[in-house]
């Protein structure tokens, strides 16, 4: 049950950053929004299947940093997703956007990873 609920975890953040990716280039060119919901159900397979993993590897000891790090980051990269799609200024909106992007592919860097990049400091 953990490898099929790890494989579907993977495979909804990768569609999601695709997803994310698709929604700001048609949104920036012409303010209609066709991903919408596929988003929505999409990220939250992604939320549940990531707060299972958590329960079920909570009892590990070298979780805590990495994941830890992981959770603050999802959080930004919520912010300025929103932030991106809201914001009435197109400079600030493509910078918070490209900013969403490139936290989200350090995400999932972490996770695969399991460190991050301060780790050793």
């Amino acid at each position: 049950m953990y490898k099929i609920i790890l494989l579907s975890h993977t495979i909804t953040a990768f569609i999601s950053i695709i997803l994310f990716f698709g929604r700001g280039m048609l949104l920036f060119k012409s303010k209609i929004n066709k991903f919408k919901y596929t988003t929505y159900f999409n990220d939250t397979i992604l939320a549940l299947s990531g707060i299972y993993l958590w329960q079920i590897t909570s009892s590990f000891e070298n979780l805590n940093s990495w994941l830890t790090i992981k959770i603050y980051l999802i959080i930004l990269y919520v912010g300025l997703g929103i932030f991106s799609f809201r914001s009435s200024n197109l400079i600030l909106r493509i910078v918070a956007w490209v900013s969403a992007l490139l936290i989200g592919c350090y995400i999932i860097f972490i996770a695969f990873n399991k460190h991050f990049w301060l780790s050793t400091i």
